[in-house]
């Protein structure tokens, strides 16, 4: 099977902004800003229903239109999108299903149509991963019919499928060539403003404990994320949780490293502060797995890797002269080395062995949804403590080692040499297989983590193709 020029021709793609002169995606957005702004003050049950069936309207817009402005459009909603759900809670009272956290998953989920419409993708080897992804967790999903209560069904479904979906689009878009050189300087770009912004309000996040925060820890009852209270808080900055943040700000701080300017160093210095704040420890051994990797693969930013990691170092030696910092920071890094009064990683041993006994008495899954549904507080393992464990029990044995080969394939074509890589998709590699690397110890394949594995995955193996490491399915010459 072969995808010629003229194949391509005749699939129904989305218009690039640059052929659409007519359309302004920038006026498109700032209305949107807008009007969320208007919605957040006014309060009321209208943004909380509003601002997502508007967020998703204009994804679909611009994936229609702007695919390049789309996927960034996509990550702001990522990097956003619980924080408006706080301040709209501020403003009119807290909601436990504010349907606002739903935004970036309809948003990303807009593109579904391209499953469809490029057929010829599925022809390609490297898109091999996506086959093995969607047939398990379709697997998953139908077990799940059977098994699993709907409404948790439909809220994991998404979690499953968005970044599947998502990370296909973005993959079938690096097809082009001129595309490609635009999504990865819309990406860098995306990804140092969202550095920075989820940085500098992680920092006073920390110190002031802004009094939506403070709700929301109060009512969510998450007792993990600390206390509170100035000096408390395990830094969530504007996501709904610790480690979703600290996974985003690994991807953000790598991205960073192909760039240069003040604005970078700034973005480096706030996303590393807040990162050490977050207090995610499995987020800072999946950087520093990347930064190796990195080191490894790319030898010439050894120069480069080195004033990072000085710069981690001054983050770290200036926050250690605050009191309470020094205390956490000093807390979470001594639990390397002292497992035994580690109380989260004797839970977390407890949690694994009871595991296995399930394991074996489900062989086939029940679907997805299962760890909310059956296991929430039966065993030491909170519902998002092991991606291993979720995948296994969710999808069965063979769906999960089918799901499990999907990752793994998707790293080793993101790594594998012979390809010649830009340094922002070789990064891209090093981003995708320092979170997988952590599976073990989250649910990283699921929401904003999983969405960053499998687009950051997809655009490092594309090379692939073009270079012909894989057996070319054509000779568009991408």
């Amino acid at each position: 099977m072969s995808i010629s020029d003229s194949t391509l021709d005749n699939v129904p793609l989305p218009h690039d902004e640059l052929d659409t002169a007519a359309f302004q995606p920038r006026f498109l957005i700032g209305g949107f800003t807008v009007l969320t702004l208007v919605l957040v003050l006014l309060g009321g049950t209208l943004g909380r229903y509003l601002i997502p069936v508007l967020a998703t309207g204009i994804a679909y817009m611009l994936y229609r239109r702007a695919p390049v402005t789309y996927v960034s459009f996509i990550w702001w909603l990522w990097f956003l999108a619980c924080f408006l759900r706080r301040l709209v809670d501020y403003r009119s009272g807290f909601a436990e299903g504010n349907p606002i956290v739903a935004a970036p998953f309809l948003a990303s989920l807009v593109c579904l149509p391209v499953i469809f419409q490029r057929r010829d993708i599925w022809k390609l080897p490297s898109s091999f991963p996506f086959v093995l992804a969607f047939a398990s967790v379709l697997y998953g999903l139908g077990v799940g019919f059977l098994c699993i209560p709907k409404k948790i069904l439909l809220m994991s479904s998404l979690g499953w499928f968005t970044p599947i979906v998502f990370g296909f689009f973005v993959f079938s878009e690096f097809r082009d060539a001129d595309r490609r050189e635009a999504l990865l300087q819309s990406l860098r770009s995306t990804f140092c403003w969202g550095v920075l912004m989820m940085g500098v309000y992680g920092v006073i996040q920390y110190f002031l404990a802004p009094r939506w925060d403070v709700l929301w820890m109060v009512e969510s009852k998450m007792s993990s994320i600390g206390n509170p209270e100035p000096f408390g808080i395990r830094v969530f900055s504007t996501m709904n949780g610790p480690g979703a943040l600290a996974f985003t700000l690994v991807a953000g701080l790598m991205l960073l490293l192909s760039q240069r300017g003040v604005l970078v160093m700034l973005a480096g210095a706030a996303g590393c502060a807040t990162l050490l704040l977050s207090s995610v420890r499995s987020a800072w051994a999946a950087i520093i797995l990347a930064l190796i990797l990195l080191a490894f693969r790319e030898k010439k930013y050894i120069t480069r890797l080195s004033v990072a990691a000085a710069l981690m170092l001054v983050c770290i030696s200036c926050a250690m002269v605050i009191e309470p910092i020094r205390e956490n920071v000093q807390n979470r890094f001594s639990s390397f080395t002292d497992m035994k009064d580690d109380t989260s990683y004797q839970d977390r041993q407890s949690g694994h062995e009871q595991m296995i006994t399930y394991a074996s008495q489900e062989p086939f899954g029940t679907g997805l949804g299962t760890m909310e549904a059956n296991f929430a507080g039966k065993t030491a393992l909170g519902t998002r403590d092991s991606g291993f464990w979720e995948i296994a029990l969710s999808l069965g044995w063979v769906g999960g080692a089918v799901y499990l080969a999907a990752l793994g394939l998707l790293a080793w074509n993101g790594w594998r040499s012979g390809a010649e890589r830009a340094t922002t998709e070789v990064i891209a590699a090093c981003i995708s297989i320092g979170l997988i690397s952590q599976l073990l110890l989250g649910s990283v394949m699921l929401g904003v983590t999983g969405s960053i594995i499998w687009m950051f995955g997809a655009i490092a193996m594309t090379p692939l193709e073009n270079a012909g490491v894989l057996p070319k399915a054509g000779s568009d010459g991408n």
